[in-house]
């Protein structure tokens, strides 16, 4: 076995592209420094009658039968088609933004505490935090 040690100084490339700052809230999706803001859209908003109504005819089953087995799994896949699309349509929001920028400045903000308070329903429909991790990542 042969080990080499060798004191070499590797050069940090530098970032290509502009640097652009993302500012992300409830009234637009997001707003970027070079100016086209993104409307929120509605994910749980379109599926929400759906659901809404899949969940009362839950309430009138028994639990455990074999009914209130099938309807769970219908809620389930509604569920799952509403986070698919949320993180479909951030995987497409995200990609343009990397590709053309050297750098990203996020906004830093807590989505916890925004999820507390009055649009907490419509924060975490958005999935904001999601949004920001996919662009870090």
């Amino acid at each position: 076995m042969l080990s080499l040690q060798a004191d070499v100084d590797i050069p940090t490339t530098m970032p290509h592209g502009h640097p652009r700052g993302i500012d992300v809230g409830w009234a637009y999706f997001r707003s970027t420094s070079h100016g086209d803001p993104v409307k929120r859209p509605g994910f749980f908003n379109d599926l929400h009658r759906k659901l809404k109504s899949r969940q009362g005819r839950l309430q009138k089953k028994q639990k455990g039968a074999a009914n209130w087995l099938k309807l769970q799994k219908k809620i389930a896949r509604v569920h799952q088609r509403i986070a698919d699309t949320r993180k479909d349509w951030h995987f497409k929001l995200a990609h343009p933004l990397c590709d053309g920028a050297g750098r990203i400045f996020v906004e830093g903000m807590d989505f916890r505490i925004m999820a507390k308070g009055m649009l907490g329903k419509h924060i975490l429909d958005a999935g904001l935090g999601q949004l920001v991790n996919q662009i870090v990542n």
